[in-house]
């Protein structure tokens, strides 16, 4: 399966200073949920998202089941960056019983590595 990275850098958020990551969950060969990294303020307060988390809230319990993550770093100028899950993130995904998980880890080609 190719991953969708065309996709990714036209619903890439506009207001993004750094870098965004996007977290795709595909089952059977489609992707079935993506996510973003993203920040809301409400009532004075900041909330932050993972990519992970969005995604795996978007594909639901069920869904996530024996599925593949894909995580990618996309910086600001274009390039790929490490994208290793943190550990919060980490035991969601064990939760969520993800069969495999990838991360880009190179700066200049999309280099995925299993990182479970």
């Amino acid at each position: 399966m190719k991953l969708p990275i065309k996709q990714a850098y036209k619903n890439h958020p506009k207001n993004v200073r750094k870098a965004t990551v996007i977290c795709f969950i595909a089952s059977r060969g489609t992707i079935i949920a993506t996510g973003y990294n993203r920040t809301r303020f409400a009532a004075d307060k900041k909330f932050t998202y993972h990519a992970e988390e969005s995604a795996l809230k978007k594909a639901g319990r069920r869904r996530a089941q024996c599925s593949t993550m894909y995580i990618i770093r996309v910086k600001k100028n274009g390039a790929f960056g490490l994208a290793k899950p943190c550990k919060s993130c980490m035991k969601t995904i064990l939760s969520y019983n993800v069969g495999r998980g990838y991360h880009s880890i190179d700066s200049t080609n999309l280099i995925m590595e299993l990182f479970w």
